[in-house]
């Protein structure tokens, strides 16, 4: 099966529902991506996100959602994401992920421990009105940081469905690659 369809049967879940996710969860959703829903510190931001996809439902815990996920997206501020990803169990069939461009991969560390794949994907564009950004993400670039293997390959085929240009950012270059931005 190639790597874009394989992809798009992966049940993916938002933990964070702010100006980065909302639109990249929509976005997914329209590139025919299986967006399952979200888990936010507020409820109603995860209905929100929710809301705007079929089928997608707003989780009361990021535990909730992360059970229920193949691929999890971190979308939280940067000094958040070690913290969420320590407070979650992890499974080997689950790869994560984080939006941010200038905190490394490792800050997943505590879910790599567990067995599950972790890598970076992040939009080089600004998100301050969920309109605008779907309008502008098709044509902006990803940087992608993941190991060689399964992970990277999907998540280069996510950045390609919608209309991104990826790139690949080795380990550790992510602060200067977020500056250059």
């Amino acid at each position: 099966m190639p790597a874009v369809e394989a992809a798009r049967n992966l049940r993916i879940g938002f933990i964070g529902a702010g100006q980065l996710a909302v639109p990249l969860a929509m976005s997914l959703a329209r590139a025919g991506y299986l967006v399952i829903g979200a888990a936010s510190r507020s409820h109603a931001s995860a209905e929100k996100l929710a809301g705007g996809i079929a089928d997608a439902r707003a989780f009361s815990t990021a535990q909730a959602v992360v059970d229920e996920s193949d691929l999890v997206v971190i979308a939280v501020g940067d000094d958040a994401i070690a913290p969420v990803t320590r407070s979650v169990a992890w499974q080997q069939r689950h790869s994560v992920i984080h939006c941010s461009g200038a905190t490394e991969v490792s800050a997943l560390a505590a879910a790599a421990e567990q067995g599950a794949s972790i890598g970076g994907f992040h939009p080089l564009q600004t998100f301050t009105n969920a309109k605008a950004a779907m309008q502008t993400l098709p044509g902006c670039t990803v940087g992608i940081e993941a190991e060689e293997g399964q992970l990277l390959n999907l998540l280069w085929a996510m950045a390609q469905a919608l209309g991104c240009n990826p790139i690949r950012l080795p380990a550790g270059a992510r602060a200067l690659y977020h500056a250059s931005g």
